[in-house]
């Protein structure tokens, strides 16, 4: 709850189902959480952990060694869940386990082995279980065990639970259960001090007591105690009975006598005849008397014990009291009264309690108070008046009570306070307004509380305070010395404050902690916390403040430790809300919708150690991603019960959502960049050079196209008329005919390039071809069925092909040495598609090769002096 990590520092973790807190952060709380499954709770819990508090879950099993981990605890509450039974070994790994509490569940036995583990253990709680079976030695495991409470259970002996050597044993509780015997006989008790057997329908054998050398205080209210022998609790100082109606007073004197060191005296049910002259019986200093029945005391003396310094009457029948009532009690300092009907108190029906430091008028139905009722109380420090149905005080009411420090005037029905009400009160310190109607309250109502007032509670009333022509009104400008205010629940309907200026608490220089809220409309000015310089924790809840400037509302509150914001209307909080340096340690932002953070808000508050905000809802989206991680890895705030906080438009847990694609991890990104660039440099060289030809030709054919290309000028460049492609299995008949009718015979001699002759030495070979294609005319290419199956033949035609794309010409004459099936040339496409006006077939009849020569000599012919266009020759 925000009280109880309010009142504890913060510890920086974030867990799945706890919070951590605690002065030395080693309390681990998981109250009211939905856990079943122990194990899984206990999973992230830290080792060093010293608390662990499970309580108000819906635990059923507890599996062996579930706790195991966990060395340093020292105090587990399990209680207010479904527990039915505990297993052997469960506490296997507690061993400085000190206190267990296991109440309110639904155990029905406790068997040998159940505590196994605990040796230390000294505060065992059981109570308001089923437990109906205590096998023995059970408890009697437990050597240390000083207090055990079984109270409310269905056990009908015991004997099994007192048995054996209880050495350290000091309280046992076992109240409310179905004992229908009770005797320590068998039980060696040396230290047992607190008693209660209340509620049973037990006897109680001779001798019981004689085992309990120290026992102080026995409560047997609702037992028989007929067969009570005072004798063996001559030690007894402290005795809780219902009065026996059987029994006269006789009786009941003779075993008061019989324990001399009595001071306290608890008893129900008993009748004032039956009490009237109990001081010949005991020398009380305490008396608790509970549903008498004792009509008027208002002309007698109750009783007369001289000594009696505190007196309840609790749900007692009294009709009216004077100042007589008490006068049997001259030493009396507390004087509490408690009970349903209406009460009638003659004047000054107190004024004979000198020494009176404490009292309690509680739900007596009183209507209005009297002063004189308090005459001569000039001791009294403490007055509780609350559940009364008192409409209305008045500047007497109160003007005996100069040293009174603490006032309780709480749910009644009070409309208004006036300027005088509390003018006599000059010592008070506490001031409890609360659950009142009060709809006004006087500027100066509390100017004579100036001096010392410190705490004034006003929660739950009609207040609405409005501005008037003389200026905005607030009765809090007169209390310099106000610590703590309270003004929760406060307006009818949406009524509200109404609109606070900004001197609303001008005045409260040393106001500490600030509650406000649940008041309906109600408006803030951007400087009304500017006067409280020294305020230190603030609470507002369910109040608009959408339409607020939040950054100059919280500005000047650089000394807030602790604050809580519970649905405030607002979808984000300023980054610049918070004044640099702060010490806000805890935040709560509860209750609030679609609720959006920044990190640069958080990066603000540097002291910050808590934070709150479930039952808020929050956008499940990238903006929000940096919240998701921060709540996980931040090592200074905890972030409490992080594991709940719930998606907008019912998307599911924000902590389930995936935010990876909103994170931007650089050193992956650049992890991946360098993979793929270590891979291409690998892969591109291996690809160059495997098919650096077919690369070169597609970027020769591409430069061509978007670029074009200038036509060269005949005769101008070119070194050979002829580069001469072949395979080099056709070597034989390029230099035997062909080489010799070109370069050697008749009257035309044509130059011819020759890869053995001409290349280049210590040239790339491609270089080479790229060189020769384009210092000759035309590409002679040799075709023949070793042609077509060389690389570098085909690499060849294709850069010759290039110059078709530049001259757009046939620069290209093809020999046919062979026939070529027509299914060969489909393979090699290129050749049907490069062939369009020189074709020429190599004869194989000698008589025809003549002609053949001819032909050739005729296509190599420059442009300008070549005849008509030959023919293709099949």
């Amino acid at each position: 709850t925000f009280a109880t990590l309010m009142a504890t520092s913060c510890y920086s973790y974030t867990f799945r189902d706890c919070g951590m807190s605690g002065p030395q952060q080693l309390c681990a709380w998981c109250l009211h959480k939905g856990i079943v499954n122990v194990s899984y709770a206990v999973e992230d819990i830290p080792a060093k952990t010293n608390s662990f508090i499970l309580s108000q879950n819906k635990i059923r099993q507890l599996p062996a060694g579930a706790f195991s981990r966990l060395h340093h605890v020292s105090n587990l509450k399990l209680d207010q869940n479904h527990i039915v039974e505990i297993q052997g070994g469960v506490f296997v790994g507690l061993e400085q386990l000190w206190s267990l509490n296991l109440s309110f569940n639904h155990i029905q036995e406790i068997l040998n082995g159940t505590f196994q583990g605990l040796d230390n253990l000294q505060v065992l709680f059981l109570s308001h279980n089923r437990i109906s079976i205590v096998s023995s030695g059970a408890i009697a495991a437990l050597g240390k065990l000083e207090e055990l409470h079984l109270s409310d259970n269905r056990i009908p002996s015991a004997k099994n639970i007192t048995s054996g050597i209880l050495t350290h044993l000091r309280v046992l509780n076992l109240g409310k259960n179905r004992l229908s015997h009770f005797h320590l006989l068998d039980a060696f008790l040396p230290n047992l001090t607190f008693l209660i057997l209340s509620q049973n329908p037990l006897s109680i054998s001779p001798h019981t007591f004689q085992k309990t050398p120290r026992l102080h205080t026995l409560v047997l209210s609702g037992a028989p105690v007929e067969l009570l022998d005072g004798s063996e609790l001559s030690q007894l100082n402290k005795l809780q009975v219902t009065y026996p109606e059987k029994q006269n007073f006789t009786w009941f004197c003779g075993l008061l006598k019989s324990m001399p060191r009595l001071v306290l005296l608890h008893m129900s049910n008993v009748a004032l005849s039956n009490i009237t002259h109990i001081s010949q019986c005991t020398n009380l200093f305490t008396l608790f008397l509970a549903d008498g029945n004792f009509g008027s005391i208002a002309d007698n003396m109750l009783m007369r014990i001289p000594n009696l310094e505190y007196l309840q009457l609790f749900g007692c029948k009294i009709i009216d009291v004077s100042n007589l009532t008490w006068k049997g009690f001259p030493h009396l300092k507390v004087l509490h009264i408690k009970i349903s009907l209406r009460l009638f108190l003659k004047e000054y029906a107190f004024s004979t309690l000198k020494d009176l430091f404490e009292l309690q008028l509680q739900n007596c139905d009183l209507q209005t108070i009297d002063s004189s009722w308090f005459y001569g109380l000039s001791n009294l420090k403490l007055l509780y008046l609350d559940k009364n149905q008192l409409t209305v005080l008045n500047p007497r009411s109160f003007r005996y009570l100069q040293s009174l420090e603490h006032l309780n005037i709480r749910q009644n029905a009070l409309r208004a306070i006036y300027v005088h009400d509390f003018s006599n009160l000059t010592s008070l310190l506490h001031l409890e307004l609360s659950s009142n109607n009060i709809q006004h309250i006087d500027n100066y109502a509390f100017q004579t509380l100036v001096k010392h007032l410190i705490r004034l509670e006003l929660n739950d009333n009609l207040l609405n305070f409005k501005s008037t022509k003389e200026g905005p009104t607030s009765p809090f400008n007169t209390l310099p010395s106000l610590s703590l205010l309270e003004l929760r629940y406060q307006g009818e309907s949406e009524k509200g404050l109404g609109d606070l200026s900004q001197d609303f608490f001008k005045g409260l220089s040393n106001l500490q902690s600030l509650s406000i809220g649940y008041t309906g409309e109600t408006f803030f000015h951007p400087d009304i916390f500017a006067p409280l310089q020294k305020l230190r924790t603030l609470f507002i809840a369910n109040m608009h403040l959408s339409l607020s400037n939040l950054s100059a509302l919280f500005w000047n509150l650089t000394h807030l430790e602790k604050l809580s914001l519970v649905r405030i209307d607002v979808e984000s909080l300023p980054v610049d809300m918070f004044r640099k340096p702060n010490q806000l340690r805890f935040l709560r932002l509860t209750g609030n919708q679609q609720l959006s953070l920044s990190q640069q808000f958080f990066s603000n508050l540097n002291s910050l150690k808590g934070l709150d905000m479930h039952t808020s809802t929050f956008t499940c989206s990238c903006i929000n991603s940096w919240l998701w991680n921060w709540s996980i890895n931040n090592q200074q705030v905890q972030v409490i019960d992080f594991c709940h906080y719930q998606c907008t438009d019912h998307m599911g847990l924000f902590v389930k959502f995936d935010f990876s694609l909103c994170i931007i991890d650089i050193s992956m990104y650049f992890f991946i960049h360098m993979s793929i660039l270590d891979l291409l440099m690998i892969l591109i060289p291996l690809i160059y050079t495997r098919f650096s030809p077919h690369i070169r030709f597609f970027w020769h054919k591409s430069r061509a196209r978007i670029m074009g290309y200038k036509r060269v000028k005949l005769a101008q460049l070119y070194k050979y008329d002829a580069f001469v492609s072949y395979s080099c299995l056709d070597e034989d008949w390029v230099m035997k005919e062909l080489y010799p009718q070109l370069e050697q015979q008749g009257p035309q001699k044509f130059r011819l390039c020759l890869h053995h002759r001409d290349f280049e030495l210590g040239r790339d070979i491609l270089d080479n071809i790229e060189k020769a294609i384009h210092q000759s005319r035309k590409t002679l290419c040799v075709i023949s069925k070793s042609y077509l199956q060389s690389d570098w033949c085909a690499l060849e035609i294709q850069l010759a092909s290039i110059r078709l794309l530049f001259d757009h010409s046939d620069v290209l004459i093809l020999i046919f040495l062979e026939h070529i099936p027509d299914y060969r040339l489909s393979s090699y496409y290129r050749l049907c598609k490069l062939v369009k006006k020189t074709f020429i077939q190599w004869p194989e009849k000698e008589e025809e090769q003549e002609l053949f020569w001819m032909r050739l000599k005729e296509a190599l012919r420059p442009e300008s002096v070549a005849p008509e266009e030959p023919k293709l020759i099949d």
